[in-house]
């Protein structure tokens, strides 16, 4: 599965940064790979869903809040509001399965 942090943007949660990476979730590698101008950051992951959803992408932010250029205070109190628009019986599955215990934690905390 191909992801990258821009797609956080479209989550509207207030991120605002741009990323020249792109994240390729696999079972297999883990190394990061330039291609032309792209880097390409293979990570081996042991779950993840075969196609992106707003919930999951909520999940892998959540997962990756502490590499983001973002504030992470900002970005919780945001996703309170967002968590209404969401599937919360997905959320909750997506990070039952997904989800670091931070993301668990969080997720519990709002829905």
């Amino acid at each position: 599965m191909i992801t990258s942090p821009n797609y956080y943007n479209s989550l509207g949660l207030g991120t605002t940064q741009l990323y020249n990476s792109k994240s390729i979730y696999n079972h297999k590698k883990h190394e990061d790979v330039k291609l032309g101008n792209k880097v390409y950051q293979f990570r081996r992951k042991p779950k993840f869903p075969k196609q992106l959803s707003s919930e999951y992408l909520v999940i892998d932010l959540l997962n990756n809040i502490k590499s983001l250029g973002e504030d992470e205070q900002i970005l919780v109190h945001n996703l309170k509001s967002k968590v209404q628009q969401l599937n919360k019986e997905l959320l909750k599955k997506n990070a039952d399965r997904y989800g670091s215990i931070k993301a668990k934690k969080i997720i519990n905390e709002l829905v």
